[in-house]
C-alpha cells in the first residue's frame, strides 16, 4: 500500500488511478512539484521501498519537517512525501 506522509504526522493510503502504478502527474500532484526519488538506506523492513519528495523542498518557503519520512530515511526530509514500493512508479 502506498502512503502520503504529511508534515503534521498524518498519513493517507492511496491507490494509483490506473490500478497498478502511479504516473508522473500523480506523483507531482502529491508532492507539489518536481519529483525526486529517495531510496531508503539499508533497511530490510523496507526492501525496495522508496520515498518520492519534491526536489525543490529545501528552497520552498517553509515546507515543514517531515518526521516520519526523516525517520525512515535516516536524515532530514521536508515537505509532503509519497512512500511506496518502487514497482508502483513508472
Amino acid at each position: 500500500m502506498a502512503k502520503i506522509l504529511y508534515v503534521d504526522g498524518s498519513t493517507k493510503d492511496v491507490e494509483p488511478l490506473n490500478g497498478t502504478d502511479f504516473s508522473l502527474k500523480e506523483l507531482r500532484d502529491i508532492v507539489g512539484g518536481y519529483v525526486e526519488i529517495v531510496r531508503l538506506r539499508h533497511n530490510p523492513n523496507h526492501h525496495k521501498s522508496i520515498l518520492i519528495v519534491n526536489e525543490e523542498s529545501w528552497v520552498l518557503d517553509n515546507p515543514g519537517y517531515n518526521k516520519w519520512a526523516s525517520d525512515l530515511y535516516g536524515d532530514v526530509i521536508v515537505g509532503t512525501v509519497f512512500y511506496c514500493n518502487e514497482r508502483q512508479v513508472r
